[in-house]
């Protein structure tokens, strides 16, 4: 408790420091000056006790909203309810700027908050605010910005906008740099991207003013505090790479008579206010410029205004256009229309299917950016006759502004929209920040015992049953969030989800009744799993786990059993392995390998639960330094294959795919692909077979490490024992994963210091002409340039050049300046490390360069 006398001194003290309360009273309903002085000293007291107090908790500023008096927050403000707009507070201590920019309208999704350490945050929701509603759903991350390499990854090129009041003061020289430098990376390119902030000011010259910072903290080294002026200042951020850069001085109102002391030489601070854009391509909204004038802090504001747009419209709406980018889920399947290729993209967060013969676009859906696609899978949907079927296209996204999964069901020979189901999450999880985490945590399955059903697994443990738009049954199988289940699949009128306890890493395997979810008593053997994990075969219940109990080993058991068959490696290889595991490559197989063996493996489950596997292919042995890849026929084949490609330097070899038939009965064929080294490693291969004049005809779908996917198919040229592989289409999905762009002038085609200049003239002519005939027959000569160019205006307003880039280099492309300067050079960088030269006046490519491994962005 705080006696009466002190809270009238705390009452007195706030009024003299110019605190005003009004926002604090109006947030938390608490109207009594003595209750809010009396709340507001708890608050000092209890950050006393074990954390430092700045200056602003020690004139008990922490009530006031900084943010609400910076001249942006306005024209901010009336963003907060864009769909791809993300705001990082970075400084945020009790929380009091992140409610009130809540209480204006900000999703809590769209707001994440940052400090040194979750500290103050915690003291603002246990005591400041206690009897405020709590901050739910908003992102946190604590750590040292100021340090090199500490931000997190998924904060690169993630935020809108950066708030950053009263922070840069308490760095040295070298942490603010490091710390701008950070920020820079974390707002978004190309989207009007701001950071604003205040800061304490030098009058004078900038200088040190004698106080070191915060100790003690990992990576930060110790120097003594900084103050910029706002001239410094200005400089700094121009040099870190921001643009449309301001800053400006105010006061701020204190008490009569207070002076800040400084060690660098002034008698007194000021404060500067400040805001700097991340546009270098201005192709959304134009960054903000801040009209400063007459602007002396407080309540005054000055009037914002758009900037003009730059005069580099950069094309990254090419993702939304002609490309789908690089697969993360492909499925070759047959519908009723003949064979389709399904293909989705989480990074670029788009479903296409494509037709196998030449590579097009049948259809393409591009999510928005709020709702996150994490997972796809082409499933049958039975009729009411179980002879008519067709093909649907199952996908999982997470609708960040609701906190909620979508699972939809598409058509896909059309891909119309057939089921539209929102599932609450059950766990505080943000997939659209976690989109690699929570995407292997899905999985969905479906029966022809149960018609038009689907069963799903989502992020956070929990298994749901969807039956023609409507949810039947939904169950939480975790405990807490220790489990993480990653499997789910039919076994006759039960549902089996699989995963792992993130703790211990045993198995963990639970058995769910159809029909109402209910979780069923069932034993489960006792298996520390590798890093492989498990997977499920068929719908007979046999599950293949990567085990590590005391070493590496492979266990196989029926869902609700405890005895385990276990595979030993001397069954398997010509000698034993110590470095070896399984993986799916079929509903009823999966491959064994050791990395320079690998042998295809089939299960049976007998009628007593019995389970047995059998070895039915060796593969050829390769070298230990070889990389390679499995795969195998979808879907319902009469004569399903198995294929595995491998390759050690694929620039010398190339890569070799041995071709099997599922039961095993038919010799391997060998099938050589020529160089592909000038496009990285392949990511993965994914085949398709028929059976064409009693002969096995094959396609593979490669994805390969530049972002190119390719379909490969036997050359004519092919002959028996000399089977080769060759591209039938080629797309560059690196382009729909652009992250930068620069324009480049071209030179000209003829200069005025040849023989021929523009007037196409001799040299012999030039000595005889006068200047003024000269400068008539110049004028004549752009005359009709610029009628020329007029004359095109209307296919320049209407063409729509994306659509017409091609993915193949030109060999004649004019790679000069045309008489206007239209003609330029667009030099494109994608995320795969790929650079991309395209000239602009037809949409051509000029040439494509992939930088290697770990280029990245």
């Amino acid at each position: 408790s705080v006696s009466a006398k002190k809270i009238f001194e705390i009452r007195n003290d706030m009024a003299s420091a110019a605190v005003d309360t009004k926002w604090f009273k109006e947030y938390t309903g608490i109207t009594d000056d003595a209750q809010v002085a009396a709340l507001i000293e708890q608050t000092v007291t209890t950050t006393s006790a074990s954390h430092h107090l700045y200056k602003c908790i020690e004139a008990r500023r922490f009530v006031i909203p900084k943010v609400q008096t910076h001249p942006v927050y306005a024209e901010i403000r009336a963003r907060f309810t864009e769909p791809d707009f993300r705001l990082l507070e970075l400084g945020c201590c009790y929380g009091t700027d992140a409610r009130k920019m809540l209480s204006d309208g900000l999703p809590p999704p769209h707001l994440t908050v940052s400090d040194l350490h979750g500290a103050y945050f915690d003291i603002g929701n246990t005591v400041l605010y206690a009897d405020s509603d709590p901050l739910e759903h908003v992102g946190t991350w604590f750590g040292d910005l100021a340090a090199q390499d500490a931000a997190p990854a998924h904060f690169r090129n993630a935020f809108t906008v950066v708030s950053a009041q009263m922070i840069l003061h308490v760095f040295s020289a070298q942490q603010c740099r490091d710390f701008l430098g950070t920020v820079l990376g974390v707002l978004k390119p190309g989207d009007g991207a701001v950071l604003f902030g205040t800061c304490v000011g030098a009058v004078g010259n900038p200088g040190e003013w004698g106080v070191v910072p915060t100790k003690g903290l990992p990576a930060r080294v110790e120097a003594t505090r900084f103050w910029h002026s706002a001239e410094s200042l200005r400089a700094l951020l121009e040099e870190i790479g921001f643009v449309r850069v301001s800053v400006e001085k105010y006061e701020r109102p204190r008490a009569a008579g207070a002076v800040v002391s400084s060690d660098n030489g002034d008698s007194q601070t000021t404060h500067l206010a400040f805001s700097a854009c991340f546009s270098r391509c201005q192709l959304g909204r134009p960054c903000i410029e801040i009209n400063w004038a007459d602007w002396t802090g407080g309540n005054k504001r000055p009037v914002a205004k758009e900037a003009e747009p730059a005069a580099n419209p950069c094309i990254f709406s090419l993702r939304h256009i002609a490309h789908t980018g690089i697969p993360s889920h492909v499925t070759f399947a047959r519908g009723s229309t003949g064979p389709q290729l399904t293909v989705a993209s989480i990074e670029a967060n788009t479903l296409a299917v494509l037709n196998p013969a030449s590579g097009a676009i049948v259809w393409r859906q591009h999510f928005a950016e709020n709702d996150a696609l994490l997972f796809s899978k082409v499933v049958s949907a039975h009729g009411i006759i179980l002879l008519i079927f067709r093909l649907d296209v199952v996908t999982v996204s997470f609708h960040e502004p609701t906190y909620a999964f979508h699972v939809r069901t598409w058509n896909q020979v059309n891909g119309f929209l057939v089921h539209d189901i929102e599932v609450a999450s059950a766990a505080n999880l943000n997939c659209a920040r976690d989109k690699d985490i929570c995407s292997k945590q899905i999985d969905v399955a479906t029966s022809a015992s149960f018609q038009s059903t689907v069963f799903a697994i989502l992020p956070g443990g929990f298994a749901v049953k969807i039956t023609d738009s409507k949810i039947e049954w939904q169950t939480a199988v975790n405990k807490g969030l220790i489990d993480q289940f990653s499997s789910i699949f039919v076994a006759a009128e039960n549902i089996i989800v699989i995963g792992k306890n993130l703790e211990t890493n045993l198995l963990n395997a639970e058995v769910l009744d159809s029909k109402d979810g209910r979780i069923q008593p069932a034993s489960k053997p006792l298996l520390k799993l590798s890093e492989k994990g498990c997977f499920a075969l068929g719908n007979d219940g046999a599950i293949i786990c990567n085990v590590i109990n005391g070493k590496a080993g492979i266990a196989a058991f029926v869902a609700g059993s405890e005895k385990v068959f276990w595979v030993n490696s001397e069954d398997i290889f010509s000698g034993h392995s110590e470095n070896w595991y399984a993986t799916k490559i079929s509903q009823n197989q999966f491959a064994v390998t050791s990395g320079t063996q690998s042998v295809v493996v089939s299960t049976t489950v007998s009628e007593s639960r019995i389970i047995s596997v059998k070895a039915i292919h060796n593969f050829e042995i390769i070298s230990r330094y070889d990389k390679s890849f499995f795969s195998a026929t979808e879907g319902d084949k009469s004569l399903p294959f198995v294929a595995r490609l491998h390759y050690g330097n694929p620039k010398e070899k190339g890569a070799i795919l041995e071709l099997i038939s599922a039961n095993g009965n038919d010799d391997a064929s060998f099938w050589k692909i020529a160089n592909f080294s000038k496009r990285g490693d392949i990511i993965s291969i994914h085949l398709d077979t028929i059976y064409k004049d009693d002969e096995p005809t094959l396609r593979l779908f490669t994805i390969f490490e530049d972002g190119t996917v390719s379909l490969l198919q036997p050359s004519k040229n092919s002959k028996n024992g000399k089977n080769k592989l060759e591209s039938k289409w080629t797309n560059d999905e690196s382009l729909a994963h652009i992250v930068d762009a620069i324009f480049v002038n071209l030179p000209d085609e003829h200069l005025l210091s040849l023989a021929n200049d523009e007037l196409h003239e001799s040299v012999a002519d030039s000595e005889k002409l006068d200047i003024l005939a000269r400068y008539i027959k110049r004028w004549k000569s752009h005359i009709e340039a610029f009628q020329s160019f007029v004359s095109t205006l209307p296919d320049r307003f209407t063409a729509k050049p994306a659509v017409s880039i091609s993915n193949n280099t030109v060999s004649v492309v004019p790679l000069h300046a045309d008489r206007l300067g239209f003609r330029k050079l667009l030099i494109l960088a994608t995320t795969t490390g790929k650079l991309h030269a395209i000239e602009t006046e037809f949409g051509r490519h000029v040439w494509t360069r992939w930088l290697g491994t770990g280029s990245g962005a």
